[in-house]
């Protein structure tokens, strides 16, 4: 089977990659884009884990809510909330000391702005922001006629190559071509970063060996910046507590309870949360820091790729760190069983300052550009500045990028 060509290929369906795709739209483009994810749904960090035994259940453990400063809002904010899809964060908020005291109001991360969630569950900021590309392409909007997005779920891109005919080539982890494009965006680092090698298995960067062939001094630059780039790997605690057994979290006096600095130093622990659930089911999500309870650095994903046993270890870490950090408000029996839990790890959540300067993230010889929140800049490492560079992108791509037809 002969792959599809497309206009813009973006691989990554997060918060960045939506806001591209919406913008591009809200500016007029009209050509074809195609977002290819490893994942089952969109949103990236911001995706909400569903379980297969009941979709109804959601769990938002990697960006909970979105923190927006006050000095500009996005482009896409007002239609956004006009959708519905993003609201304002109403739920109580506390956070915790050193001394096991908690108090009422914003803790560190809360108190950076404008406290915004996806609605009903917070996969759906990026699935509004696609839904505002596709309004653009009504007969009335701003891309009339553009055809809908595309996106390729389930499928993991490991290599990537120019063809003899200049377009990008993706090419999947079993060696078949599953796309081709006239521009390719990566929204996230992975493919650029040596991390890759551990992550998917790999001998090379994806992205470096496409760019030998390609001799692009604005290319090399951008693999030697992605390449100085770090990250600060988290943990996330997952359980679903029902009936009985939900009752004295409900009764805590908070639904998003953040750790000082003290007491992140303590206990390991950054934030818990209470996420109502369909019935009189309640979401419990503890995020901590990674290098707290790992002895090493481990892939990214579902339990991190990290052994049975170590996994094990890790969990009930993290159980015995939230009993002592919550013993003065909950009764440590009311902790969910070791097999009510999982566990996710997330190694390129938080890039470290001082990031990538967004300029050298387009290589127009190449047709290929980066965003993402690891681009320099306001909401650098948060869902914000993921957002805000897919949106720059947009703006810098709109005239470079091939109309419609290729």
């Amino acid at each position: 089977m002969t792959a599809a060509t497309v206009n813009l290929a973006v691989i990554g369906a997060g918060v960045s990659a939506c806001a591209l795709t919406a913008r591009l739209r809200q500016l007029g483009w009209r050509g074809s884009i195609t977002l290819v994810e490893a994942g089952r749904g969109v949103g990236g960090r911001a995706a909400s884990r569903r379980f297969r035994h009941d979709p109804s259940l959601h769990l938002d453990h990697g960006a909970p809510l979105l923190t927006l400063p006050d000095d500009r809002a996005p482009a896409l904010l007002g239609p956004l909330l006009a959708s519905g899809q993003l609201r304002p964060w109403r739920c109580p908020l506390g956070r915790i000391e050193a001394s096991g005291a908690w108090l009422p109001g914003p803790g560190p991360l809360a108190a950076e702005g404008r406290l915004l969630r996806g609605w009903p569950a917070m996969e759906n900021l990026a699935l509004g922001l696609l839904d505002l590309a596709l309004a653009a392409a009504a007969p009335a909007g701003s891309a009339a006629g553009a055809p809908a997005p595309q996106r390729l779920h389930g499928v993991r891109i490991t290599d990537l190559a120019q063809g003899p005919d200049g377009l990008w080539q993706l090419i999947d982890h079993h060696g078949g071509l599953r796309l081709q494009a006239h521009w390719l965006v990566l929204s996230g680092t992975l493919l650029a970063h040596p991390r890759c090698l551990a992550v998917l298995g790999l001998e090379e960067v994806p992205l470096q060996r496409a760019g030998r062939a390609l001799a692009d001094p604005a290319l090399e630059r951008l693999l030697a910046a992605v390449a100085r780039l770090r990250y600060d790997p988290r943990l996330a605690l997952l359980a679903v507590l029902e009936g009985a057994q939900a009752a004295p979290w409900r009764r805590l006096p908070f639904a998003h309870l953040e750790l000082t600095t003290a007491a992140q130093r303590r206990w390991g622990l950054e934030r818990i949360l209470l996420q109502p659930q369909p019935g009189d089911r309640l979401g419990l999500v503890v995020q901590a820091a990674a290098a707290r309870f790992e002895p090493a650095p481990a892939p990214d994903g579902p339990g991190g790729g990290i052994e049975a046993g170590e996994e094990e270890r890790l969990m009930a870490a993290l159980r015995a760190a939230l009993a002592d950090c919550l013993s003065s408000v909950l009764d440590p029996q009311a902790l969910p069983a070791a097999p009510q839990c999982q566990l996710m790890r997330w190694g390129g959540a938080f890039p470290l300052a001082p990031g990538l300067e967004a300029g050298e993230m387009i290589c127009p010889a190449s047709r290929i550009a980066l965003c993402g929140d690891a681009i320099a800049g306001p909401g650098f490492g948060r869902l914000s500045g993921a957002w805000r560079s897919g949106e720059w992108l947009a703006e810098q791509l709109q005239a470079q990028l091939p109309r419609a037809g290729g």
